[in-house]
C-alpha cells in the first residue's frame, strides 16, 4: 500500500502497482507551486506513529531479533573484521 499526499486533497490510500510517470496528469492545475510543496512537506509528520509503536514492541520482545539472525550478522562481521572498509 502506498500513501500519497496531495496538498489540495490531503492523504489518499490506494494500492499502487504502476509507475506514476506513465499516468496522465490531472490537467493544467495538477502542478504544485513551490509554496504548496513546502506547505505539504511541513504537514507530513517526520515519524509515523505505527512505526514507532512497532519499534517499541520489538524493543520489549526478548526473542527479537532471532538468534539465527544474530549469528548470521556476527558471521558477516567476522569475515570483514580484518579488512576495514576503504575510505
Amino acid at each position: 500500500m502506498t500513501v500519497h499526499w496531495n496538498s489540495r486533497k490531503g492523504f489518499a490510500e490506494e494500492l499502487k502497482t504502476s509507475s506514476t510517470a506513465r499516468e496522465p496528469s490531472d490537467g493544467p492545475d495538477s502542478r504544485m507551486t513551490l509554496a504548496e510543496m513546502l506547505w505539504s512537506v511541513r504537514k507530513v509528520p517526520e515519524t509515523r506513529a505505527a512505526v514507532i509503536a512497532r519499534g517499541k514492541m520489538l524493543l520489549h520482545d526478548p526473542g527479537y531479533p532471532p538468534q539465527e539472525i544474530v549469528r548470521q550478522i556476527a558471521d558477516l562481521m567476522s569475515r570483514h573484521w580484518d579488512h576495514p572498509a576503504s575510505p
